[in-house]
């Protein structure tokens, strides 16, 4: 089963990046995200590919869904 993970990048106060990755869990999801933005020996090191992300200006983010609330009965 995958999941949906959020990430941010931000590189400049304008456009930052929203990526939205699909994996079977976080480790695998900032697996992705780190060989997308050119890493690939850090294979198997989750602690070093999640810093890496980070070096990148990549931050895992909380989606929260709002929706509106109907007043009509």
């Amino acid at each position: 089963m995958n999941y949906e993970f959020f990430f941010l990048r931000n590189v400049g106060l304008e456009n930052p990046t929203v990526l939205r990755v699909m994996a079977p869990s976080y480790h695998k999801a900032i697996a992705i995200v780190a060989r997308r933005y050119g890493c690939t020996s850090l294979a198997g090191n989750g602690k070093w590919m999640k810093e890496f992300v980070h070096s990148r200006h990549i931050h895992a983010v909380e989606v929260e869904n709002i929706f509106e609330t109907s007043t009509r009965k």
